[in-house]
């Protein structure tokens, strides 16, 4: 073993020193030199692999800072080094407790929606006997963030049979599976979980079926009565004795001799020194953990040690399994993948691995380019390691940050290091072929692709001939950008005969801004098109016009917002096809071809629509204003929860092509495909970015820049001052976004937009990151910033045409804080997102 050590050792080096002459990684050295600069960290290891290689391995700064006195007796800087262990702190729930936890499933110990109780009758105790393991491996469960630690238990000596009775004994917070809360008494119970199904110590499991055999041979538990030498116990602590005494270990022991390679953390603050023998003491050897020390430095929730190498090797084992390429991790691909994707209960907001981090407030290690759908998990210490299976790439960071008497939370370098790594390797930059892995191929690529052979089963439902409508505009194009249009026109499948065209609001070209646009003819192929925008009965898709054709095809780029218009089309030609049916005994099939959604597809947001309602902008009530979904699922839900005239969902007749290689995270820019202005203002994907926003004033009395050079990117009144604005809205702390005072230069020509020919004052909104950015809450921060600063002026009621949620309005005109105003959106949403849950088409994972 020590031999493939030297080997992989000497591998990594080679392969280091070769890949850094093809990437740039210097802004990680900047970042790294900045932030021991400015004291957010004594040193650390960044870590990056992509495609199966380490890319870029460097220690910086010191592991022990001059003035604290080190093993050695020297009070001297001790620099970092490669080899450096760290104390992982919260990475154990993954890399050790999730594994197991995986591990035991596969071998059939347990369901993940058992209760708890089922294995851990204790647990039952005070209303939580029907708290499921998945609610506790998704931090869902209901329970507090620890157990109390205002008394002294364990201090004097470890007592892990008390911290596990206080996790067994404590009430929850809140009802099971109804709020996120990241829990350390949710791995506690993991980690009795793993011993009780398992019969071994979580130590000793964790060392003989996980870190074995990945020949991680750096990395274990640390526990206290398992040391081997050179240390003495300090009430719960140890702390390391210099000597010459050889000590034969026995099995599943730990040689103190790690000490000194151990990278110090804090001074224990526990309490008080009456109670506590190592108060004050610098920690070097033992958890930080409190909880976990005072269990005896093994827990389910911290508790491992490891080094930047063996993590790298944890990282791309598992990346390789998860891929089915040949890999030692110690699951299967089909269980990885359980531990990998969303498995939080249905509903919930943030997206969570049985584990794993992939969506929720914890997830700023991904940075800002690598997509949701990647995943990982931080460490309190300051570790922290990201995956991301699209690209194979990981990023390690690990640090110990709170050393030597706590400092400020490293969150934000984590994110900076990862989205350098990606830039560095051009993933997810605009543009890049990297940034998709395989190519991706919008539904009429993929008919293309495959000789259409996906029509074949409805060519045939339709005695082999098949005449169909088209509804489309610019965005219809495949990656070649030819024209579905003529793609259909001369398909090579017998029998497929395309015969009329359908334009949506904006024309068949996709440029005009304006009401009552004609049928006309178009040019190249001179079929007929029927102009849905002539006039608002036009909407509806006539019977005249629909039967002579066996289906109705649609391509259209979405841009996956309630009021975006082409959404309500598509749920029209459904009822146009139910009606059909149900009237004229007509199948009329309707078939999307899938395209991406534009921002990423993974979030919900907004408030739900009211009853009464239905609209152009609004096709069914409990509508969230964003929907995180393709069009294809789009018409999907329709399809599943629009209840028609018989109070039965539509069920028309409907086939969605898929987008080949596509996964939920990508936004549009990161899919490699052409840019088409899905609506002549918005031409850009910060636009369609914050729209999520504007899109919620727009029917106000306030200007959302149509007419000049940023629509939807700025807004505007003549009757507001815009550094007071700024200024107000600056002081919400929306930390994804800030706002610039600008002026708004609104043209003169014939489409007359509001404040034509005139120069405003108005608000640029800059996004800072869009992968948080709640859009919705975002406009409805700023409805409440006008209505707030000149209620006189705005006139609110007017946006609730976009809104459409009366309560909302409501709440604005009491100044009720925006920030209350979302959480009421809540309940409404999570019932929205478990309909949803079955319309879905795409996951998270390649």
């Amino acid at each position: 073993m020590i031999a493939m050590r030297k080997v992989f050792a000497a591998a990594l080096l080679f392969a280091v020193s070769t890949l850094l002459h093809a990437q740039d990684f210097s802004s990680i050295d900047t970042l790294m030199a900045d932030a021991l600069k400015a004291g957010q960290l004594p040193g650390g290891i960044v870590v990056i692999g992509h495609d199966g290689k380490v890319v870029f391995h460097k220690a910086y700064g010191d592991r022990k800072v001059a003035g604290e006195i080190g093993p050695d007796g020297s009070t001297a800087a001790e620099p970092m080094t490669e080899e450096t262990i760290f104390d992982m702190a919260s990475l154990t729930k993954c890399i050790a407790t999730a594994t197991a936890m995986m591990q035991l499933y596969e071998q059939g110990k347990f369901q993940f929606d058992d209760p708890v109780a089922k294995y851990l009758p204790a647990f039952a105790a005070n209303g939580k006997e029907k708290i499921t393991i998945r609610q506790v491996l998704t931090h869902h469960s209901g329970l507090a963030p620890d157990v109390s630690l205002k008394d002294p238990w364990g201090l004097a000596a470890p007592d892990k049979a008390e911290g596990i009775k206080r996790a067994m004994e404590t009430t929850p917070i809140n009802p099971p599976g109804t709020k996120f809360v990241y829990s350390d008494i949710n791995f506690i119970t993991a980690g009795a979980l793993v011993e009780k199904l398992s019969g071994e110590s979580l130590d000793v499991y964790a060392q003989k079926h996980i870190f074995e055999p990945l020949q991680m041979t750096h990395t274990r538990y640390l526990p206290f009565d398992k040391v081997c030498g050179h240390a003495k116990k300090v009430g719960a602590a140890l702390v390391y004795e210099d000597s010459k005494a050889m000590y034969k270990c026995a099995e599943w022991t730990w040689p103190g001799t790690l000490i000194p390679g151990i990278a110090p953390t804090a001074h224990d603050d526990e309490l008080n020194a009456q109670v506590n023998p190592h108060f004050d003491q610098l920690i070097r050897g033992s958890v930080h953990d409190p909880t976990t020390r005072r269990m005896g430095s093994v827990a389910g929730h911290a508790g491992v040690f490891s080094t930047a190498q063996d993590v790298a090797i944890y990282a791309q084992a598992l990346l390789d399994k998860l891929a089915g390429r040949p890999s030692s991790f110690p699951l299967k691909t089909e269980t990885l993948k359980l531990m990998a994707q969303p498995e939080q209960p249905t509903g919930a907001k943030y997206l969570r691995g049985y584990g794993w981090d992939i969506d929720s407030p914890y997830s700023r290690p991904r940075g800002d380019l690598f997509p949701v759908g990647s995943f990982g998990h931080t460490g309190f210490t300051g570790t922290s390691l990201w995956m991301d299976p699209r690209s194979n790439t990981y990023v390690i960071l690990l640090a110990n940050a709170i050393h030597p008497k706590g400092r400020p939370p490293i969150t934000p370098l984590r994110g900076k290091i990862a989205t350098a790594a990606a830039q560095a390797l051009n993933l997810y930059t605009p543009g890049s072929k990297t940034a998709t892995g395989g190519e991706i191929l919008p539904g009429i690529d993929s008919l293309e692709a495959q000789s259409f052979a996906q029509l074949k089963p409805l060519l045939a439902h339709h005695n082999n001939h098949l005449n169909i409508g088209l509804l489309t505009n610019n965005t219809g194009l495949d990656r070649n950008g030819k024209r579905t249009i003529d793609i259909l026109t001369h398909a090579s499948l017998p029998g497929l005969k395309l015969t009329t065209l359908f334009s949506p609001e904006h024309g068949i070209l996709g440029a005009e801004d304006r009401e009552g646009i004609e049928s006309s003819k178009d040019k190249a192929s001179g079929l007929p098109v029927i102009s849905l925008y002539a006039s608002v009965a036009a909407r509806h898709p006539k019977h005249e016009d629909l039967a002579n054709l066996d289906a109705v095809f649609v391509d259209l780029q979405d841009a996956g917002f309630r009021y975006y218009t082409y959404e309500a089309q598509v749920g029209y030609f459904l009822d146009a096809a139910a009606q059909e049916e149900q009237q004229y005994h007509h199948r009329l099939d309707i078939v999307i071809l899938d395209r991406p959604a534009m921002p990423a597809g993974t979030t919900v947001g907004g408030p739900l629509s009211d009853t009464g309602h239905d609209a152009y902008t609004n096709y069914m009530a409990n509508l969230p204003s964003q929907n995180g979904m393709t069009l294809g699922e789009v018409a999907r839900y329709f399809n599943q929860n629009k209840l028609g005239p018989n109070g039965k969902p539509l069920d028309a007749p409907l086939t969605v092509v898929r987008t080949q290689n596509y996964i939920r995270g990508l936004w549009f820019d990161q899919t490699g495909l052409p840019w088409q202005n899905p609506s002549p203002n918005l031409r850009t994907m910060a636009s369609v970015t914050t729209y999520a926003a504007l899109g919620l004033v727009e029917t106000s009395n306030a200007s959302i820049g149509r007419g000049t050079d940023f629509p939807f990117e700025q807004f505007g009144a003549p009757w507001i001052k815009a550094d007071e604005l700024v200024a107000y809205l600056n002081t919400r702390k929306i930390t994804q976004v800030r706002f610039e005072a600008t002026t708004l230069k609104v043209s003169e020509d014939e489409h007359k937009y509001p404040f034509h020919g005139q120069s405003i004052p108005g608000v640029r909104i800059v996004v800072t990151d869009r992968t948080r950015l709640d859009g919705p809450a975002l406009g409805l921060e700023i409805l409440a910033a006008l209505h707030h600063l000149y209620p006189q002026q705005f006139d609110l009621d007017r946006a609730n045409r976009l809104v459409v949620n009366q309560a909302t309005i409501d709440a604005i005109k009491t100044d009720k804080d925006p920030h209350d105003i979302v959480a009421t959106w809540e309940t409404g949403l999570t019932e929205f997102r478990e309909k949803r849950a079955k319309a879905l088409i795409y996951g998270y994972l390649p």
